[in-house]
């Protein structure tokens, strides 16, 4: 993880989370601008940015329009009859519904559409309001709406817009050529014009959907942004869990045997002094074997290990008399065919049995004892280990919630595709049972072919 750099005459470099003499005013500015960012939903420059387009497209269309209809009417200055009032309407009432139709077009798309309408019904109806050979091209003006018209995200308006534009060329065609020279070709022109108004409209739609096609592809694109640092998240948070999971499995065990054999040894020295060398060498070896396992799990975070392997099923022999060095009786029995298990779910019967024993030293006081039971005559292993120790009394309605280390065996069998159960024996006071159950993923079987116990 890399931390942001922030320069300071004063200090040279320093990391962005530290605190700068002279800058707090300057943070604490930054620090309420990013909160009313984060309220209204979206960053400064978003936001402005946001302001700006809302404020384009109402008045950008409105220049556009009146910059149209000043162009036409200083274009037509000579040939309209202006002090005659009823040609200046005639000319000038059309002239300003196209020029209304192309200003409310994005603010206000509905009333453009109706503003095209009145176009069409009085090129229709009322003669002398129709553009002549030289103000006909205002007609282009439609064509820019219906353009406009096609882009919008609304399917009701597409489609009524379409129909609107498709009708407008077939109607302003025959009624401006129905006589004169034309007249012939009327049905043509209205045929071309009713094309030219659906093709204009096509064009806004295809821009729309190219458009719409971008937006999904940015929103796919930001919801497997999303997923991915998700995932990413998951596998630190999982592996993070793994790492406090080992460390507690190897320091606690490493400890608690550490503990117990100095304890042994202040006795020793006390009353057998000439044991106590013996004593001190056995938790010298705990304390190397300790270290040495961390440091194979800190080695393992940074590169995959070759010609050397984590703790499996083979190395209990060696955890159970080292947990009766420590002072800790322990009895083990296997029953049926040992099979062969997944380096996996080898690792996780080992840290389950480590956990169960160490629980046992831990906490069974002086009379503490251990025993382990290996079943392979099921479909897989089944694992007890039950232990026996000093009576501890917990206050009535004070519950004990299952630690760390009685979770951490759960997430083991569980991730080696069995399940287990730690409980303390009702029944029995001071005894707590831990069972598990490994499915063999493997055919193979190996090992013993009866019973046999290890006192």
């Amino acid at each position: 993880m890399t931390s942001a750099i922030l320069m300071h005459p004063s200090q040279g470099w320093v990391p962005s989370w530290g605190v700068v003499p002279g800058s707090r005013s300057v943070v604490r500015t930054n620090e309420m601008t990013r909160k009313r960012s984060v309220r209204a939903g979206t960053s400064p420059s978003v936001g402005d940015m946001t302001n700006t387009v809302k404020w384009a497209r109402r008045v950008v269309p409105l220049l556009l329009a009146a910059l149209f209809v000043t162009m036409w009417i200083l274009g037509e200055q000579n040939r309209v009859n202006w002090g005659e009032p009823a040609a200046a309407f005639a000319f000038l009432l059309p002239l300003f519904l196209v020029g209304g139709a192309l200003a409310t077009v994005l603010i206000w798309p509905w009333v453009s559409l109706v503003l095209v309408g009145c176009v069409v019904l009085e090129q229709a109806f009322i003669p002398d309001h129709r553009f002549t050979s030289n103000s006909w091209p205002i007609y282009f003006g439609l064509l820019v709406v219906a353009a406009v018209l096609g882009t919008t995200r609304q399917r009701e308006l597409r489609r009524y817009s379409l129909v609107t534009f498709a009708v407008a060329g077939i109607v302003i065609s025959i009624t401006n050529f129905r006589s004169g020279a034309f007249a012939s070709m009327s049905g043509y022109v209205a045929v071309g014009a009713s094309v030219l108004g659906v093709a204009a409209w096509a064009i806004g739609n295809t821009m729309r959907a190219d458009r719409d096609r971008v937006r999904s592809e940015q929103q796919r694109g930001a919801v497997e942004n999303d997923l991915r640092r998700a995932e990413i998240e998951l596998i630190v948070g999982n592996e993070r869990e793994r790492i406090a999971q080992d460390v507690h499995d190897i320091m606690a065990h490493s400890l608690s045997v550490i503990v117990a054999q100095a304890d042994g040894a202040r006795y020793l020295l006390e009353n057998k002094p000439e044991r106590a060398g013996a004593a001190l060498a056995d938790i010298s070896h705990s304390a190397r074997e300790s270290l040495i396992e961390v440091r194979r799990l800190l080695d393992s975070l940074d590169t995959e290990l070759v010609g050397h392997s984590q703790p499996g099923i083979d190395d209990l022999p060696e955890l159970t008399e080292r947990m009766r060095t420590a002072g800790l009786w322990v009895e083990a029995a296997v029953f049926g065919e040992p099979a062969e298990l997944s380096v996996g779910q080898s690792l996780a019967v080992y840290r389950i049995v480590q956990e169960a024993l160490t629980n046992a030293l831990k906490h069974g006081g002086r009379s503490a004892r251990a025993q382990i039971v290996y079943d392979w005559r099921g479909p897989g292993l089944a694992l007890i280990v039950s232990s026996h120790g000093d009576v501890v009394e917990i206050p009535e309605g004070e519950a004990r919630e299952p630690g760390r280390g009685i979770r951490g065996m759960r997430e083991r069998a569980r991730v080696a595709g069995g399940w287990l159960s730690a409980e303390a024996d009702d029944a029995e006071p001071g005894r707590f049972v831990v069972t598990a159950s490994i499915p063999v993923t493997g055919e193979e079987r190996v090992g013993m072919d009866v019973a046999e116990v290890h006192a």
